[in-house]
């Protein structure tokens, strides 16, 4: 009977997101506001409501492991499992252009969540940071659109209409709705999953890190995957690149702001998933030096994220994790390494002539 709940939960979350979806982007459409802003904030923020909802609930449930575990979670599947498929449906092209700032925002939340995970918590003074850094990112994808506006008119902007108030009113409601069922949605997926996980033995995290992150991260999945069918592979990419952004800054920012002791990282994420984290963010970068993501890449991407499920279900052991302690000082130097000679790259690719060039 849990297994039918868990599943009627997730389909509350997944109708609150489409309507919430859909009410947002007919509201920034009357706003005027452009249509790759809408792509990037309302579709990408918007499909991460899941995790929001439920990592928040987590939190003030006193479950910070799988509120962490969550988070986490999902940005590796949205990396991995996401990219890959909708690379496998149609090979992904990366604007070059557009996309340096909203990478280097990826690059630095990751980074900004492994410094302040150090000391195996994240505060209240940690999560405002979190906050801001998300606003001080927002501010300047809008200043940047503001300065390509001013250089040239925008082909893609909306075409300013009139609308009936009631059709914006319904719209609005959508938008109420939308978030009553995500919040309603996730309240009741977080027990059932959280209740069906001890059952079958196994630990809080491991369920937060796996079930509930693919579980929270179903909108983005059906949201890329067609986007790749419909051949718009920037909507399928910048819809996880604006999701791994959220689920960092806000999701985790939100969580440890609510809970009462802040977020306690369990050891395993320390020693392993916030190192794995780091380096499937670094690979955004051969990606977007190559411009493109071939269907073979999306292949390497899903053996990769199906190798992770296999390591995070062995050391759910007790056993694997005082082995996993062990090495975590060289398995993190190597990670940390692999992840600033990336970044390096990439700097030196952006402010090259040749890197902001169009081939």
């Amino acid at each position: 009977m849990e297994y039918l709940s868990v599943l009627f939960a997730l389909g509350v979350m997944l109708l609150g997101a489409d309507l919430l979806v859909r009410g947002a982007v007919h509201i920034a459409h009357v706003a005027k506001l452009p249509t790759w802003l809408i792509g990037l904030t309302i579709v990408g923020f918007g499909t991460s409501m899941p995790e929001l909802t439920v990592s928040v609930s987590a939190s003030t449930s006193g479950q910070t492991a799988a509120a962490i575990g969550n988070a986490i979670g999902s940005n590796i599947f949205n990396a991995l499992f996401i990219l890959g498929a909708s690379a496998i449906i149609y090979p992904l092209i990366v604007e070059k252009t557009n996309t340096v700032l909203d990478l280097s925002a990826l690059l630095a939340s990751s980074l900004t969540l492994w410094i302040f995970s150090l000391d195996g918590n994240i505060g209240l003074i940690e999560a405002c940071l979190f906050l801001v850094l998300m606003m001080i990112y927002l501010g300047g994808t809008w200043i940047r659109h503001r300065r390509s506006a001013i250089q040239h008119e925008d082909p893609t902007a909306p075409v300013l209409q009139k609308h009936s108030i009631g059709e914006t009113t319904k719209n609005s409601l959508f938008i109420i709705v939308g978030l009553l069922f995500l919040v309603v949605g996730s309240r009741w997926f977080l027990r059932d999953a959280v209740s069906l996980a001890g059952k079958l033995g196994l630990s809080e995290l491991f369920i937060g890190l796996t079930i509930v992150a693919a579980g929270t991260s179903l909108p983005e999945l059906i949201t890329s995957l067609v986007a790749s069918f419909r051949r718009q592979t920037d909507i399928a990419v910048a819809n996880v690149v604006g999701s791994n952004i959220f689920n960092i800054w806000v999701v985790i920012g939100a969580s440890a702001l609510v809970a009462e002791h802040g977020l306690m990282l369990p050891k395993p994420t320390t020693f392993f998933d916030l190192p794995f984290l780091m380096f499937v963010t670094a690979l955004f970068i051969p990606m977007y030096m190559l411009g493109r993501m071939q269907r073979w890449h999306g292949l390497l991407g899903i053996i990769l994220y199906i190798s992770y499920l296999a390591v995070q279900f062995e050391i759910s052991n007790d056993h694997h994790v005082a082995k996993l302690a062990q090495i975590q000082t060289p398995l993190t130097l190597m990670v940390i390494l692999f992840f600033i000679g990336l970044v390096i790259v990439f700097i030196r690719k952006t402010i090259s002539p040749r890197g902001v060039s169009h081939e």
